[in-house]
């Protein structure tokens, strides 16, 4: 996936985007509905807002980031969690203040903070 800059108002700075690819044949999807936003550079100055580039919450666009598998495991902050999806204890990438991404099973879990 190659990414390209864009200016984020929010962040007041140059910020990495790309886009999902549509799905033109019946295999399953890495990310379901292609052709969606992704920003490489979702993080602290997001957190609590609707992203301005794509109208959609900062919780979102860190689920999809971690969901197209663009950023590696190790540079994701991790938090030890019992996830509610699959239940297994593992290093959950963590999306925001309250959300953690499950690597095994793709569910979202709420983080107690």
């Amino acid at each position: 996936m190659e990414s390209q800059p864009t200016y984020c108002p929010q962040c007041d700075k140059t910020v990495r985007v790309a886009w999902t690819s549509s799905v033109a044949h019946e295999a399953h999807a890495t990310i379901p509905d292609g052709g969606k936003l992704l920003c490489f550079d979702v993080g602290e100055d997001c957190e609590g807002m609707i992203c301005p580039l794509s109208r959609n919450s900062t919780l979102l666009m860190g689920v999809r980031l971690a969901r197209s598998g663009e950023v590696p495991y190790e540079v994701w902050p991790h938090d030890l969690l019992k996830c509610r999806g699959c239940g297994r204890k593992t290093g959950m990438e963590v999306l925001d203040s309250g959300h953690a991404f499950c690597p095994i099973c793709g569910t979202t879990n709420t983080r107690k903070i």
